[in-house]
């Protein structure tokens, strides 16, 4: 046998919720006996009102949890619901009075970076230098979330 051959897709397609049962009977077939007609699920169309239209049944954790609601335009919900998912380091430059912090989405991207510094050595003070760096650093990934998921959003309706 073949070796199977791994994917990752960004297709659209349509979605019903269905269970194995009632796509069973939809497409007129038999449940096997080993298979549980209660099962959740959905039916799932590609290229609907095309030539290349098909149909097949997805479990519905597995399509919930590599899918999500199609929506063509970037949300302030998304924005923010990726923004809550950072994680931020921040770290002192050396002996200097300038403080970085950077934010990484849990796949390990990097979205932001923020600095702070101040001129005087004797008025350092660490806590506000993180302060100062993390507000920058966020506001640098809320841009670039935006910019990022535009991207991914415009390559969805139009790929390069």
């Amino acid at each position: 046998m073949k070796e199977l051959q791994k994917f990752i897709s960004h297709k659209q397609f349509h979605a019903m919720p269905m269970t194995r049962g009632e796509y069973s009977t939809y497409r007129g077939w038999q449940i096997p006996e080993n298979a549980d007609p209660a099962d959740e699920g959905y039916l799932v169309v590609y290229g609907k009102d095309t030539a290349d239209h098909y149909e097949s049944w997805s479990p519905k954790k597995q399509l919930e949890e590599g899918s999500r609601p199609y929506a063509n335009r970037v949300t302030p919900e998304r924005v923010q619901e990726l923004a809550d998912s950072l994680e931020y380091k921040t770290e002192r430059v050396g002996d200097s009075t300038v403080t970085g912090c950077w934010a990484f989405l849990p796949n390990g991207f990097q979205v932001g970076y923020g600095e702070s510094a101040c001129i005087d050595p004797e008025s350092f003070d660490a806590e506000k230098g993180e302060k100062y760096a993390r507000e920058r650093c966020e506001q640098a990934a809320i841009q670039k979330i935006w910019e990022l998921e535009g991207y991914r959003l415009a390559q969805q309706l139009k790929p390069l």
